[in-house]
């Protein structure tokens, strides 16, 4: 039992619709943002791709700090000239912003294992596989209801 889509690429997109767009609606006063950015063939749609990629590498910096800054170049004004933006993310807000994902990560866990008639005392070790185990909170979730 498991879930084989979620990934690195489901954190990836709660990041940028729960902590990067509400940012950058705040910095840039671009209220068709939310709109428009997931939509497709939407005026953001590259930029959603952007966020994605972005959003990625934040992931991984926060796995080894507690905050980091996402850059952006971006015309939103589309008069060809591309202004900067910095975008502070911290490890706390990756951690809620995956948590229900995590949480039902762990809870499939504790219902295969009650299935199977066993405890966690009897386990000598659970395996974690993909990238987005690197990601402290993960690995904290897990080991915390199951240990």
């Amino acid at each position: 039992q498991g879930d084989n889509y979620l990934g690195g690429l489901d954190f990836d997109h709660s990041m940028v619709m729960t902590i990067l767009l509400p940012k950058l609606i705040a910095e840039t006063q671009n209220t068709d943002l939310a709109e428009e950015l997931n939509k497709h063939n939407g005026k953001y749609e590259k930029l959603y791709y952007i966020l994605l990629l972005k959003a990625e590498d934040a992931k991984k910096e926060l796995s080894n700090n507690i905050s980091t800054e996402v850059e952006l170049s971006y015309d939103f004004e589309g008069n060809g000239q591309e202004k900067e933006y910095y975008i502070p993310v911290t490890r706390d807000e990756l951690n809620a912003c995956i948590k229900t994902q995590i949480d039902a990560t762990v809870e499939m866990i504790e219902a295969v294992v009650l299935r199977n008639q066993l405890s966690f005392a009897e386990l000598k070790q659970i395996i974690l596989s993909g990238g987005s185990t690197d990601i402290p909170y993960v690995r904290e979730s897990v080991a915390a209801r199951t240990w």
